[in-house]
């Protein structure tokens, strides 16, 4: 959990009715940080010590978490902005905009870690053949878009770097195989939806395979 209370008496029951709300249909990390600014909102305050506003500080977290959640839940609402700050004071504003701040921190570092704790020279390694690309790939995708593709798996190593296979399955959509084959129904990974969005390609997760 991002945030502590100790006595969650303390918590406005409006706040813990929306905050109970917010988290239906939510992942387990999602509905921890949406608690977690609830809470903070509701039972600290400090001083703001940042210009950006509220605004573009959820536009932000919104945005990170987009492109590290999975792709079925990719454009499920975050709740955040289900919040009223209008009556707010400004240490209210500041407790929640500080908090914003730590959660898009938090997510970004989550995202940079190594993919199921692979070691660096395995990471390493395999970040070498996907430059290389020694992988198949469908002749119907850019080089362009393979090299965008590739530069989001360097720059989000939590997913799989064993790149197998890009698939095409339309000009903004691409299908990605990653893991290991050892042999005859001997092997596993994961399966990744590239999208292109506003100008990015964005590696989403779509699962793992077994054999």
């Amino acid at each position: 959990m991002f945030f502590e209370v100790e006595n969650l008496s303390s918590v406005p029951r409006d706040v813990y009715r929306s905050a109970t709300k917010t988290m239906e249909g939510s992942n387990m990390k999602l509905v921890a940080t949406t608690v977690a600014l609830f809470l903070a909102f509701a039972c600290t305050s400090l001083a703001d010590d940042g210009t950006e506003s509220l605004e573009t500080l959820i536009s932000k977290l919104e945005t990170v978490i987009s492109r590290t959640s999975s792709d079925h839940s990719r454009n499920d609402p975050s709740g955040f902005r289900d919040i009223d700050f209008s009556d707010a004071t400004p240490k209210e504003i500041g407790t929640a905009k500080k908090k914003l701040r730590e959660m898009i921190a938090e997510w970004n570092a989550d995202a940079k870690k190594p993919f199921r704790g692979l070691k660096p020279k395995l990471l390493a390694a395999a970040q070498k053949q996907m430059r290389a690309r020694e992988f198949d790939c469908d002749s119907r995708i850019d080089d362009k878009h393979v090299n965008a593709i590739i530069a989001f798996f360097i720059n989000y190593p939590s997913l799989d770097p064993r790149i197998l296979s890009l698939r095409f399955v339309d000009d903004k959509t691409v299908e990605i195989w990653t893991g290991e084959v050892r042999g005859p129904l001997n092997g596993e990974g994961m399966r990744y939806i590239a999208r292109f969005e506003d100008g990015d390609w964005i590696v989403r997760s779509a699962g793992c395979w077994i054999s």
